[in-house]
């Protein structure tokens, strides 16, 4: 059953739903070109939190994820990267923040 968060979300000109679920958590991700900023204040209007986290295993299972949903990174892919969706080159954000003072990083939900 999808979230809430899912079901309000826009829909983009190819009327899909921007929102792409990693299988097994709790975890989604926006496909949307955008700022920290932009990233942080989507998510708070959709119901989502940038994700925390607390662990290096959280990170390294956030990495396996999105992993998972990308096309193998291969001489063949950078012919191609700007056509393929998901990629381990690519940027996604993540709740860490050193906005309120360069360098010094906090969670932006609990600091």
């Amino acid at each position: 059953m999808a979230s809430r968060a899912l079901k309000d979300a826009e829909i983009d000109n190819d009327g899909e739903v921007p929102v792409k679920e990693l299988a097994g958590t709790n975890w989604v991700i926006l496909r949307k070109s955008m700022t920290w900023e932009e990233a942080y204040w989507n998510c708070e209007v959709k119901y989502f939190r940038l994700v925390m986290l607390p662990t290096l295993e959280k990170a390294e299972e956030l990495s396996r994820n999105i992993a998972d949903i990308s096309e193998p990174y291969t001489p063949e892919y950078m012919k191609k990267r700007h056509e393929v969706e998901f990629g381990m080159d690519r940027r996604y954000w993540t709740g860490l923040t050193d906005q309120l003072k360069e360098g010094k990083w906090l969670w932006a939900h609990n600091g």
